[in-house]
């Protein structure tokens, strides 16, 4: 794997040239409508365990159960998969939450995406959090998001990620957010299937000394995590592992 390729068009597109094509990717995959067809670039999972690999037992409570989650543009306002017609529609705001089931939801049957928040005024407190949240079914995202510094707030108490939808291949992507110094997820213990891409978090320290690996527990274990640049502007260190 390594570093992604820079998209390059004609000079009718020079505005693209410097995006990766990961980048691109991503934007393409949360700016399609939601519909029951997925595209090339959101696969479904695995339940398969890898060789010589136990799930630890017991790791998460009672049920509480809710459904996929996308948080984008805006860090006070949720958006859920409406069953009805399938699309995304607007959920609740913030002063709203504490009283909807997704304040006390343990397992969450789907995907979480927190993305593309780039306004200066954000602050992390602005951030919905998800206290009782122990379980993803599908993939966590979270991308380009400006103002958050550690998921530990959002995210306490995360045990696992099942993997049931990843994106190529990753079940947990934290990619291109500028202010994250803290990955922040002390309880997190399973990722079920699917690998982990951490990369392009320029402020980002200490996650290539996590075992990526020791949390894989799926036949699809691909993980590419990398260090935010230092003060001198040189790229932190890069681990990549292929799938055993």
């Amino acid at each position: 794997m390594g570093e992604d390729p820079d998209w390059r068009g004609s000079s009718s597109t020079s505005s693209f040239t410097s995006i990766p094509y990961f980048s691109l990717c991503l934007i393409f995959l949360l700016l399609q409508p939601t519909t029951g067809n997925q595209t090339e670039l959101l696969l479904n999972g695995s339940n398969e365990t890898a060789p010589n690999k136990t799930e630890p037992k017991d790791i998460t409570p009672s049920h509480n159960i809710c459904g996929s989650i996308d948080i984008r543009n805006d860090a006070r306002t949720v958006f859920n998969k409406e069953n009805s017609d399938d699309s995304l529609s607007m959920y609740m705001q913030l002063k709203s939450l504490s009283m909807s089931p997704y304040r006390n939801c343990t397992i969450l049957e789907g995907t979480f995406s927190l993305s593309m928040i780039t306004n200066s005024s954000t602050r992390e407190e602005d951030f919905v959090t998800f206290p009782n949240l122990v379980e993803i079914t599908g993939y966590l995202l979270v991308f380009n998001v400006k103002s958050l510094t550690t998921l530990s707030r959002i995210f306490p108490n995360l045990r696992v990620i099942g993997g049931s939808q990843l994106i190529m291949n990753y079940a947990l992507i934290i990619y291109q957010n500028p202010d994250l110094k803290d990955v922040g997820l002390p309880n997190l213990r399973v990722i079920r299937n699917g690998g982990v891409r951490i990369s392009e978090n320029p402020s980002l320290c200490f996650v290539v000394n996590i075992d990526w690996k020791r949390l894989t527990f799926g036949q699809i274990d691909d993980v590419l995590v990398s260090d935010g640049e230092s003060s001198d502007g040189k790229r932190g260190n890069e681990v990549e592992k292929s799938a055993i």
